[in-house]
């Protein structure tokens, strides 16, 4: 049996409970074609952590650089109530 997380597809088409095994205990396993990965399994852990979405908005900008911009004297204006314009006709 492999223990580097790298399967050939034949092999692991074998040994599909050992692979499932491996994914849950110690992570992603490659599945490889010809040498080329082809596909990759994953524990239901891991796939839920990597769907999961990294959070809303308002937590990205105040975790980004220009989170404390505010305390350091920048305002940000609120957009007008009214974004329409009056033209003459």
């Amino acid at each position: 049996m492999r223990n580097d997380g790298e399967w050939q597809f034949e092999e692991a088409q074998a040994n599909l409970g050992e692979v499932v095994l491996r994914a849950e205990q110690e992570g992603a396993q490659h599945i490889l074609n010809g040498g080329r990965r082809v596909a990759v399994l994953l524990s239901p852990a891991e796939h839920e952590r990597l769907s999961r979405p990294a959070g809303n908005l308002v937590d990205f900008m105040r975790n980004s650089p220009f989170g404390d911009a505010a305390a350091e004297g920048v305002e940000f204006a609120a957009p007008p109530a009214d974004p329409r314009r009056n033209v003459d006709y």
